[in-house]
């Protein structure tokens, strides 16, 4: 298929799914600029983190603001093998991702929003 930096911007995948679901591949910021541009308007996307805290909330609710998202929850689980905590943070797309983003493969990690 390809990388998600070049996936987004093709039209037959921009804005055209429901759920997007990233296990930690990069920082949040990155893994939600990945994912928001795929995502139609009130599609999903799924952020499977370790740990989290609220500054991370705060830091990245103007990133999926800038994007075309909101955060819409943030829920901890225990994992069931190792007991381990984790965090779900759900987003939700509220209109277009800017033409900008995702940005060139790269980049999205290189210089986080």
């Amino acid at each position: 298929m390809g990388r998600s930096e070049q996936v987004g911007q093709l039209p037959p995948h921009r804005g055209a799914y429901d759920l997007a679901l990233v296990r930690a591949v990069g920082t949040a910021s990155v893994c939600v600029e990945y994912a928001l541009p795929l995502l139609r308007e009130r599609g999903v996307a799924i952020l499977y983190r370790g740990q989290w805290t609220g500054e991370d909330t705060t830091a990245l609710a103007p990133v999926v603001e800038q994007l075309g998202g909101r955060i819409t929850a943030i829920e901890a689980i225990v994992t069931p093998i190792s007991q381990s905590i984790r965090h779900y943070v759900s987003l939700e797309k509220q209109r277009s991702t800017p033409a900008d983003f995702p940005r060139a493969v790269g980049i999205p990690a290189k210089y986080p929003l």
